[in-house]
């Protein structure tokens, strides 16, 4: 530096460097452009604003919203001109007192000095928006001419100071009393020609209004501009930035509101009334947490964390301790979280909110749906003449000129493709392809975009015919295929086949599904009617093939289960004649979504749909072929088939596999067997197929016995069935554990009903009852639950004792008694509605003995580990029957963290869901003791007059014995001296049934007839004791049979 220089060095006075730098202390004296600007009441705008006669006004504004934090604020009233402006508050003032170290007046001092401040402790929390000791003083500087009147109602003075060019002259200050009022005006006239201006400009006017607006919103005063009262309702203020409210949530200090932006995020966001115009922590720490919340939506659709910010615009208000900002603009929160002295958790009910926005989540779908279709064009098909798909047999003419000739004949497994391939030999493969579809495919209309992207079926079929995703397809001309070909069971099975493949089609080119004759179904016989080697008759429905062999007893029948069934020269057959095995598909396939997809309408239409059989009798045809003879005919078969797995018998309380396994064991000696012998043995006799595995499965959980399974198992369980720690999920394999049947099964499921029971068939063959009726209600004793198509079921388990003593007031009373839930073991708390875990609370420290019912060993450890934060350690002390934790707390009370685990009040899931007389319904535990006692009634009625006619039958047939006995002594049947045709010919002059010449020469004799004398008395006994004793005395002795068995000591069995 030259010494010239160095003698031009300059001290500028404080008010000179704020004048000469303006852009340190307020922001630059000339316009700026702000991008996107938020105005309530047009919206978001590029806004050329004087950043420094903005800050002029900001800070009189602010400073007016501080006194709201110091004391009892009603009312800010500000009035603006093109020249300057005024603000008022009747706030709690600065004091009109002496300012004993600067020898000033207190006001003097706050609105004439810089750097002076009451702000300067930072060991003091406050909740105000001052912090460096320059705000009003910047406005005064930037004044024409710069009042200050003040009324301190305390002191009972009244101040008033004016200050003229920029600060640098002012008038003594004048004291007065009478200050009655608390009250602090200030007013401003710019010094405009310092801004090259000669009137407040029109976009920096706009932003000092909405100002004034922002401070009515965020703070609870009254505020008054020109004279009128700004609207603080926040939906009005809102209007612009946040059309759509998704979730809004306050406390004392926070307030937020979330909506949906247009695609790029916004904020609006004031600490302590300041406007951040760019945002800072406060809203980063809003941000953050509304992302967490919503990262199971980012997970579901695919998408990244900035796809779902960049659909939000928030609004954020809030009080922080001591703030501290980027700069003396303060356009951006610099606070640390930790800092905030409040705080606000975005409740989980965001979430929810967000999923229901319809408009929220059609911008995230759509964001989803354009990579999704990035992703699922990668794989599309093209119309070649070669594709590489491993399991296809292609057709020779595929992807050529001769194409719309091809068919693509879609089995159902390999099985069925064996077949398809036999029938090839007859009718050739030049146009004709086949590839096998591996078990279930996904259906389409709610198979996510990476399921289908990643399933090797739906590739496969897309490969097969070269579709491409999001085409319309009016006809045929660009695929490889012509035509599609559905080659599936003729069972319930099959027909859900049928529909997965419609939903392939309907969910992502539901415009083939009308293209007439693009989608054909092969119905295969499923009987065949013979007499001798000749075919005489086929059937495709089973209630006509069922009417013809009742009449028709002479023929032989053979039935055809499967595919699987056909020989190779049948199938040749088949395929000779299409036209008579196969046809096509018709109609709208509209009707499938209501089938396929997860609409409330559909899942209403499915639940109405499934509760009665299909009804066909007003329908042209059973084979479904159109759409919506399809839906309601043989997808109804399927859904009902579903449920009947799923879903128990009222009466029983079984579902058909139990039923099957139950009745097997039933009808053998009661000696052990291995699980897996006896899944062999069920599935074979009771024509059972769907796996050993699941019979397997299902014999397991009869026998099961740990707290929380069956209060009664059916089986015994001679081996490792599974404990409570998994829910038994940990029982040993099917070939190593044996079981055998209950004693007290028999007592409830009696071999005398047998007989009268209706049974199911399979084939032809006589299999299990339709339902069995015990002499209890069976469905309440262990509990059950299922999820079918468009129902559920949930029932809990209930005491023996009480189901027993709740029939016998059936009985005798006409009455239904009140039971709750129970289960046997249990330690815990049971009402009619919730279940609690037993513990206790020793200081830190969480022992727990006993966990709610259906919460396993394994459960409890996910949950421990999912509150890890909240847990020093965890000690584990169980035995196969019991559990106990002892579970060490930190940074939580152990009360709060019991509800964390779910240990208290949990609902006990209560859906009574059942079939009853082929119909399912929603009935409760009153109606369900009612219906089967209806119906255990009815069968000691039916069982009565049965075994009354055996009775009958029985002594009639004695007495005829006794009576060709008797005629043959005494020489009326020559046994011994005449031929054989003689004897018949004299039986049947006596009416003597010929059978009984049958019988052995030496018990033709006078004893034999006195023991037949004996037991046609006995049986005569009998038959009167059977018709004197009532239903009622039936049914108790039995009901006496069963308790006496269960309670030797007439004692409730507890544990």
């Amino acid at each position: 530096m030259t010494k010239s220089k160095m003698q031009n060095i300059k001290r500028l006075s404080d008010v000179d460097h704020v004048l000469l730098r303006p852009d340190t202390y307020g922001g630059s004296l000339h316009p700026v452009e702000w991008e996107n600007t938020y105005v309530s009441t047009s919206g978001g705008h590029n806004l050329e604003v004087i950043p420094m006669m903005y800050k002029m006004f900001d800070e009189c504004l602010v400073n007016a919203r501080d006194n709201i934090s110091r004391g009892k604020t009603t009312q800010i009233d500000v009035t603006m001109d093109l020249k300057g402006f005024s603000i008022s508050n009747d706030g709690k003032p600065i004091p009109i007192s002496r300012n004993k170290e600067e020898k000033m007046w207190n006001p003097t001092l706050a609105f004439g000095y810089l750097r002076t401040s009451n702000n300067y402790d930072d060991s003091e929390e406050r909740l105000t928006g001052g912090r460096n000791g320059y705000g009003a003083k910047l406005t005064n500087i930037f004044s024409k001419q710069f009042d200050v009147q003040i009324w301190d109602k305390r002191r009972n003075k009244t101040f008033r100071q004016i200050w003229k060019n920029n600060m640098k002259k002012t008038s003594s200050p004048t004291i007065e009393g009478n200050g009655g009022v608390n009250r602090t005006w200030v007013r401003c006239e710019i010094d405009l020609p310092r801004f090259n201006c000669t009137e407040i400009p029109h976009d920096t006017m706009e932003m000092m209004k909405q100002r004034v607006r922002d401070v009515a919103v965020c703070s609870k005063a009254t505020v008054k501009l020109n004279g009128l009262t700004i609207d603080s309702n926040i939906d009005y203020y809102l209007s612009h930035l946040c059309p759509e409210v998704i979730f809004r949530q306050e406390n004392k200090r926070w307030k937020v509101v979330v909506g949906v932006s247009n695609g790029e995020f916004t904020q609006q966001s004031f600490v302590n009334g300041i406007w951040t115009r760019k945002g800072g922590t406060h809203v980063d720490y809003i941000r953050k947490q509304l992302l967490k919340q919503l990262e199971p939506l980012q997970k579901k659709l695919k998408l990244k964390g900035y796809n779902i910010r960049n659909n939000l615009c928030i609004f954020v208000s809030c009080d922080l301790v001591n703030p501290t900002f980027d700069s003396q603009m303060k356009e951006s929160c610099t606070l640390p979280v930790k800092k905030f002295g409040s705080e606000l958790k975005i409740q989980k009910a965001f979430l929810n909110a967000a999923k229901t926005n319809k408009t929220f989540m059609n911008k995230l779908e759509a964001l989803s749906s354009k990579k999704e279709d990035k992703i699922l064009s990668k794989n599309d098909g093209r119309k070649l003449s070669n594709v590489n798909v491993l399991k296809l047999t292609d057709a020779r003419k595929a992807g050529t000129t001769e194409s719309n000739k091809c068919t693509l004949i879609l089995t159902e497994g390999d099985s069925a493709n064996a077949l398809a391939l036999a029938g090839l030999s007859e009718v050739g493969s030049k146009y004709y392809g086949t590839y096998p579809l591996k078990g279930k495919i996904l259906n389409g209309y709610n198979a996510s975009n990476d399921k289908w992207s990643k399933n090797m079926v739906i590739q496969d079929v897309i490969q097969c015919l070269g579709l491409k995703h999001k085409k319309i397809y009016n006809n045929v001309n660009d695929l490889r295929y012509g035509s599609v070909l559905i080659m599936a069971d003729q069972d319930v099975d099959g027909f859900h086949i049928r529909g997965l493949v419609f939903s392939l089609f309907g969910s992502h080119w539901k415009e083939l599904l009308s293209i007439p004759g693009f989608i054909k179904v092969m119905r295969t016989p499923l009987v065949k009617a013979y007499r001798g080697k000749t075919l005489l008759k086929e059937f495709f429905n089973e209630e006509t093939a069922r009417k013809y062999i009742e009449e028709n007893h002479n023929l032989r029948f053979k039935y055809y289960k499967g595919l699987g069934t056909s020989t190779r020269k049948e199938a040749k057959a088949y395929f000779k004649n299409l036209d008579r095995y196969t046809f096509p598909m018709s109609g709208d396939p509209c009707i499938l979504e209501k089938a396929f997809n997860d609409k409330d309408e559909s899942k209403k239409f499915r639940r109405d749909v499934v509760v009665t059989p299909p009804d066909y009798t007003n329908l042209p045809n059973t084979d479904g072929r159109t759409y919506d003879l399809f839906v309601n005919g043989p997808w109804v078969e399927a859904a009902r088939a579903s449920n009947e797995r799923s879903i128990p018998n009222l009466i029983d309380g079984l579902k058909p596999v139990q039923r099957k396994i139950l009745d097997t064991m039933i009808n053998r000696s009661n000696t052990e067997i291995k699980v897996a012998q006896l899944g062999s043995m069920v599935a074979q006799k009771k024509h059972y197929h769907h796996g050993e595995t699941n019979v397997g499965n299902a014999i397991v959980n009869m026998a099961q016995d740990f707290v929380g399974s069956n209060n009664l198992p059916y089986l015994v369980p001679a081996g490792q069935f599974g404990t409570r720690h998994k829910g038994g999920k940990d029982a040993a394999s099917h070939r190593y554990i044996f079981t055998k049947l209950q004693d007290w099964v028999k007592l409830v499921f009696r071999e005398e009903d047998l007989p009268v029971l209706e049974y199911n068939y399979v084939d032809g063959h006589k299999v299990e009852p339709t339902n069995f009726v015990p002499i209890i209600p069976t469905l309440l004793l262990n509990g059950i639950g299922g999820i079918g198509t468009g129902w559920a079921t949930d029932i809990p388990a209930f005491n023996p004792k009480d189901v027993i003593d709740s029939t016998k007031t059936l009985l005798s009373l006409n009455a239904v008694k009140y039971i709750k839930p129970w289960y046997n073991g249990f330690k815990g708390t049971l009402t009619e509605d919730t279940t609690s875990g037993t513990y206790t609370i020793q200081g830190d420290t969480i022992v727990v003995k006993e966990l709610p019912v259906g919460m396993w060993t394994e459960t409890f450890k996910d949950k421990l580990k999912k509150n890890e934060k909240y847990i020093v350690k965890y000690i584990e002390n169980h035995t196969d029957t019991s559990i106990e934790f002892t579970i060490k707390c930190k940074d939580i009370k152990p009360e709060d963290l019991i509800v964390k685990l779910r240990l208290d009040n949990q609902r006990i899931k209560k859906n009574c869901v059942v079939f009853h007389e082929n119909k399912l319904i929603n009935t409760r535990i009153q109606d369900i003791i009612i219906k089967h006692g209806e119906a255990r009634y009815k069968l000691y009625e039916k069982r009565k007059a049965y075994q009354l006619e055996q009775y009958t039958q029985c002594i009639v047939e004695k007495e005829n014995k006794k009576k060709f006995i008797k005629c043959a002594l005494e020489g009326d049947i020559p046994i011994t001296t005449s031929n054989y045709d003689n004897c018949v010919e004299k039986c049947t002059d006596l009416q003597i049934d010929p059978k009984y010449l049958d019988i052995r020469l030496r018990d033709i004799t006078t004893d034999a007839c006195e023991k037949l004398n004996r037991e046609i008395l006995e049986l005569k006994n009998k038959k009167h004791e059977l018709e004197i004793t009532s239903i009622k005395d039936m049914w108790e002795i039995e009901l006496g049979d069963l308790e006496r068995h269960l309670y030797p000591n007439n004692k409730r069995k507890r544990d």
